[in-house]
């Protein structure tokens, strides 16, 4: 009885669509569809565009600072939502991250970096995966790094990363 009158007057509300729903996640289902993953096959290795080619015409044209790219979700996904608080949801944030790195089949890189408001995953993504954060204090030329940002277009590589060989996976993708 009191359950009832508790979801009565605090119904379940999705994270991302508003809606109120019976589930007992953070989305209801028809958001939680939204939660897929690009999937890496089709894409320019380099920008992650859609693309027949492993290298798609623009980036042949224009170098990019990045070794490699890819993405997990479009922008306009529902997956967007758990950016909004990565202090919060930095375990499920980086589970994404590190279900997609696989995903890539990249190597597995001499150190990681994480991104402004992202910080929060760093030590999730730690647990996941044996490498060290990369640190200001040491020389990264030629080794793999692995790049987490919310965003490539607006990502900004730090210069003591640059001369490396940067995979970047950015949580947001616009195709």
């Amino acid at each position: 009885m009191l359950l009832a009158i508790t979801r009565f007057l605090f119904p379940k509300v999705c994270l991302y669509c508003r809606e109120i729903h019976p589930d007992k996640g953070l989305l209801c289902e028809r958001c939680l569809v939204g939660l897929d993953l690009l999937f890496p096959r089709g894409r320019c290795y380099t920008c992650f565009r859609e693309s027949e080619r492993r290298k798609c015409l623009a980036c042949f044209k224009q170098p990019s600072p990045w070794y490699q790219a890819g993405a997990l979700f479009s922008s306009y996904s529902s997956g967007t939502v758990l950016l909004q608080d990565p202090d919060r949801f930095g375990r499920e944030i980086a589970a994404f991250f590190i279900i997609q790195y696989i995903r890539m089949r990249w190597p597995l890189p001499d150190a990681f970096y994480v991104e402004g408001d992202l910080k929060p995953i760093s030590s999730y993504i730690r647990k996941f995966l044996p490498i060290k954060r990369a640190s200001k204090r040491i020389e990264y030329g030629g080794k793999k790094i692995l790049y987490f940002t919310k965003d490539a277009a607006e990502c900004e590589i730090p210069e003591f990363l640059l001369g490396s060989r940067i995979y970047l996976l950015s949580y947001t993708h616009f195709d």
